[in-house]
């Protein structure tokens, strides 16, 4: 009984030295993987490129799509259809 109880502070001792380096990686996970990134939504980028201006259309409070206006005469449609020539601003 006397032999473990000074093992025990020991092997406790042990054990919190090694936690510590045990598969601790010193980067930050973010550091450590690359960005996720989408590519561009063709019907935005070429509405932003013609000179128009991108609003999201939203439903209840989440963005489900975009539309293409013309500031000028603010004459508006989705980005799809114009991107299609179905709609012209």
């Amino acid at each position: 009984m006397k032999n473990m109880q000074k093992a025990l502070p020991v092997c406790m001792m042990l054990a919190m030295m090694t936690m510590g380096c045990v598969g601790h990686d010193s980067k930050h996970p973010s550091e450590t993987t690359a960005p996720v990134s989408r590519p561009a939504n063709p019907a935005v980028k070429k509405c932003l490129e013609d000179g128009y201006i991108v609003e999201p259309v939203m439903e209840n409070g989440v963005p489900v799509d975009h539309r293409c206006i013309n500031p000028e005469t603010d004459r508006a449609c989705g980005v799809w259809e114009y991107y299609r020539k179905d709609c012209a601003l």
